[in-house]
């Protein structure tokens, strides 16, 4: 009998250090999730103070302004277009035929290229995204159309933009055919190991750049056109910020 006693009372003991222990667990648990909850709550506030701040114009951050850029760009996998004797203003893109808003920049350049001309030059870089699994076809097949030289490639690019929701490789194809291309022609350049390249290698220089989604543009009035790239000093700025910028940068 006094064994079972004895038995008894060291699984109560075990049981209450058990306990004790579960009871101090809880306690760090709940100590580690009250601060992150205070942080949180910091958080919220400040970003709600900044945002109370943008709204009253009390912010000391210009909204307008970018990422300063400076650096020398080869541009000999870009399309070029726009005013390109002496321009005044460099805008750089990095679009995707499948994104929407790049949709949006192109028919905004295209309103600046309008309302502002003869000052502003546009060199375009593919930067189809790897999610958009017919952005690299489209830009392989904006970029065999205007080489063609019957649709230049403002145009196409325009077209591509319109008809976002037709761009797997038949749609691409019965395009060209629609636009009395030669598709044969259109069909070897987009498979050829050179027009891949050339996409792959705007991709890079993207990259390098530091560009992390489309639309996404580097703009400059301080810039120097040599044969096959561009020296400049300007800003890393997004779809947002373009049309003030440029228009800043010229003095409207």
């Amino acid at each position: 009998m006094s064994d079972i006693k004895d038995s008894l009372g060291n699984e109560n003991r075990v049981l209450s250090y058990l306990l004790l222990l579960c009871l101090i667990g809880l306690v760090a648990i709940n100590l580690v999730l009250g601060s992150k909850i205070i942080k949180i709550q910091q958080s919220i506030s400040t970003i709600e103070l900044k945002i109370k701040d943008l709204a009253s114009g009390d912010s000391q951050v210009p909204v307008n302004q970018g990422l300063p850029y400076t650096g020398k760009l080869e541009v000999s996998t870009a399309q070029i277009y726009g005013e390109l004797e002496n321009p005044e203003v460099l805008i750089v893109e990095f679009l995707d035929y499948e994104c929407p808003y790049c949709a949006q920049a192109n028919m905004m350049i295209g309103e600046l290229l309008k309302s502002i001309p003869g000052k502003i030059i546009v060199v375009r870089f593919d930067y189809p995204l790897p999610f958009h699994e017919n952005a690299f076809d489209a830009s392989l097949f904006a970029n065999c159309v205007s080489e063609q030289g019957l649709v230049d490639y403002k145009s196409i690019s325009t077209y591509l933009f319109e008809n976002q929701s037709a761009l797997d490789r038949d749609s691409l194809l019965s395009s060209a055919a629609t636009l009395n291309l030669d598709v044969e022609e259109i069909r070897k350049c987009i498979d050829s190991r050179e027009a891949s390249d050339r996409i792959e290698k705007s991709i890079r220089i993207g990259e390098d750049i530091g560009i992390k989604g489309t639309p996404a543009f580097l703009i400059s009035n301080t810039f120097e056109i040599m044969n096959s790239s561009i020296v400049l000093e300007g800003e890393l700025i997004y779809l947002s910020q373009l049309s003030g910028r440029i228009k800043e940068m010229i003095g409207n």
